[in-house]
């Protein structure tokens, strides 16, 4: 069973200031040996959250898009199967010092909803990388160049933030030529306080191109 980290652990992650938690809910993946995933951390709850500190969930999924009009090649295409996604996230272009430890890295599983407890910061969507393996299980990442930057905004009494839906459509190149940000809060604010004690204060704080914030 190939197992991908859930937080990419480097000089420019100080673990501290990173927690991974897990809120028993749904849509934080089961692993299985016959499918290969990576196994979710074990969740606590949402009242494990910090002050500062907030409950991250969104998702991100693609689709193909045919190469013509009168083309449906890829429209049947398992696009990046049996791959992860990891997500670069940058907060240093909204606070007065920045430093190493502004730059986090976060794996998910393509189409599925991902939940993760993060500093309480204004950040940046930077870029993403595609995570495959070898068959010696050693992990491999390949960029998957954003159209442009977004952008995601924290306020002081945040809990948990939910910041959408990014369906990227990607062409026959692998390359991505569009995107749509989907707003799914109520289904996600319904599975939140189903399977949690506690009714977490919920925001929805949508990506949104880094250019609509200036």
């Amino acid at each position: 069973m190939t197992v991908f980290p859930s937080v990419v652990s480097t000089s420019l992650l100080p673990m501290a200031h990173l927690r991974v938690i897990s809120v028993v809910v749904l849509f934080l993946l089961t692993a299985s040996c016959a499918n290969d995933k990576a196994s979710p951390v074990a969740l606590e709850g949402v009242s494990q959250i910090e002050d500062d500190e907030i409950l991250l969930i969104g998702e991100l999924s693609v689709v193909p898009i045919p190469s013509t009009f009168s083309s449906n090649e890829t429209d049947t295409l398992d696009l990046f199967a049996g791959e992860r996604v990891l997500l670069w996230l940058d907060a240093s272009l909204y606070n007065s010092v920045a430093g190493h430890e502004d730059l986090l890295g976060l794996t998910a599983d393509w189409g599925e909803m991902f939940a993760y407890v993060v500093p309480k910061r204004n950040v940046r969507l930077t870029g993403l990388e595609r995570a495959t393996v070898d068959a010696d299980d050693t992990p491999n990442f390949f960029a998957l160049p954003l159209p442009e930057n977004f952008a995601f905004l924290v306020r002081v009494d945040d809990r948990v933030v939910y910041i959408g839906h990014l369906r990227l459509y990607v062409d026959q190149f692998d390359q991505i030529v569009s995107f749509e940000v989907l707003d799914e809060s109520r289904k996600v604010q319904r599975e939140l306080r189903k399977r949690t004690m506690d009714h977490a204060r919920f925001r929805v704080s949508l990506l949104a191109p880094e250019s609509n914030f200036h």
